[in-house]
């Protein structure tokens, strides 16, 4: 995979998170809480490591460039769990936290990969649609600071991703 979190956690940090995901684990097994709230805390607590490497789109689907170029960017949105082989949010961290005790590196490296996302329109997401490598566009690598976490969106700027967006679209236009 050519993506790769930039993020890298310091002994204090991966000894702390360690223990919540301990704790995590126990509040799941003791059933003290529901388990969407012990979810949606845990990855809480991992976005503010995580930061803007936390739901980092890797690729975007030809109809999200189209929208993107001639619609509403508003009409784009992240998503996890479609593109084959990655998790939706919800199945990898409850996968975490109920499957076998992990060390520290272990689930987090799954976490990450399953964290990643793909760009695609509203209405691909509301279909259910599943898709795979070879129907989308691969963006470009997170250190070129392109399509990054922007609060509950990423950035889509005018002269940076908008441009890339239509040269790949120019680009795929040419190859036909």
């Amino acid at each position: 995979m050519r993506q790769v979190n930039s993020r890298v956690c310091s002994e204090q940090q991966k000894s702390a998170l360690q223990y919540f995901y301990l704790a995590a684990r126990e509040l799941l097994a003791r059933v003290v809480l529901p388990p969407l709230n012990v979810q949606r805390s845990f990855e809480a607590a991992l976005a503010g490591v995580t930061g803007e490497d936390s739901w980092r789109p890797t690729h975007i689907s030809k109809l999200a460039m189209m929208e993107a170029v001639y619609g509403s960017t508003s009409n784009i949105q992240r998503a996890h769990g479609v593109l084959a082989g990655r998790l939706d949010r919800y199945d990898r961290t409850i996968d975490i936290l109920t499957g076998v005790e992990r060390e520290f590196d272990e689930w987090w490296e799954f976490y990450m990969l399953h964290d990643k996302t793909i760009l695609i329109t509203r209405a691909e997401h509301g279909s259910g649609k599943r898709f795979t490598e070879d129907e989308l566009f691969e963006l470009p690598v997170w250190a070129s600071g392109m399509f990054t976490n922007s609060g509950f969106s990423f950035k889509m700027r005018k002269k940076q991703e908008l441009v890339w967006i239509k040269n790949k679209l120019v680009e795929f236009e040419l190859n036909l």
